[in-house]
């Protein structure tokens, strides 16, 4: 959620796997 809108849509391992986004990338490289 990015300001109270869906940021992205797809499968969790989808998006783990090849986040879309790079603000989707850099919070994923935080929390892994």
């Amino acid at each position: 959620i990015d300001k109270g809108r869906i940021a992205e849509d797809g499968s969790p391992q989808a998006l783990i796997e090849n986040p879309p986004s790079p603000r989707l990338q850099e919070f994923l490289q935080h929390v892994s």
